[in-house]
């Protein structure tokens, strides 16, 4: 296909991006050999992204449980886009408390005894607002396991910004403290 006006696409130009050689293994997944993004309304994303060989981070998953007596454990699995966790891999995000299901903004309420990382569930890199918002680097897992202490097990959002879009965990609810 030559590059150029495609109707069938809302008579936008595309953007041809080679990844790795056909069949080849990355991460446990086999490498398409090209991926279409329409610069117009439509964006295709299939399968996995690489820059230089090395696998780009594309989502997280979250796993909820109840870390102890008013304590939520928020654990976040950075995966690739095939949905195979990342692993020995950096990746610096910004994890944040809202009070939105989609995660817009930083929740006014303050949980009593606030966050952090679990020990072994990666590294603060900063806290920019106090006790609802940090900027964070995963585990070699390719996880970031967070801890929210609050007396009165308040329904936070767990926002992750820093991949191709935000992702956010389900409402915790008071079983989860």
């Amino acid at each position: 296909m030559s590059l150029g006006s495609d109707p069938s696409y809302s008579g936008q130009s595309k953007i041809y991006r080679k990844q790795q050689p056909a069949g080849e293994t990355l991460n446990g997944a086999t490498v398409v050999t090209e991926e279409v993004l329409d610069s117009g309304s439509l964006l295709t994303h299939l399968g996995q992204e690489t820059y230089s060989g090395v696998i780009e981070a594309a989502n997280a998953t979250f796993a909820i449980a109840n870390g102890g007596l008013n304590i939520a454990q928020v654990t976040i699995q950075i995966n690739d886009g095939d949905g195979n966790p990342i692993s020995d891999l950096p990746v610096d995000l910004d994890v944040l408390l809202s009070v939105a299901a989609v995660g817009v903004g930083v929740t006014a309420t303050t949980p009593s005894g606030g966050i952090a990382l679990n020990a072994g569930g990666g590294t603060l890199l900063q806290t920019y607002v106090a006790s609802k918002a940090i900027y964070a680097q995963c585990n070699a897992a390719g996880q970031i396991v967070l801890e929210i202490t609050d007396t009165a097990h308040t329904g936070f959002y767990v926002a992750v910004i820093g991949l191709p879009v935000p992702f956010v965990s389900p409402q915790l609810v008071a079983a989860n403290y």
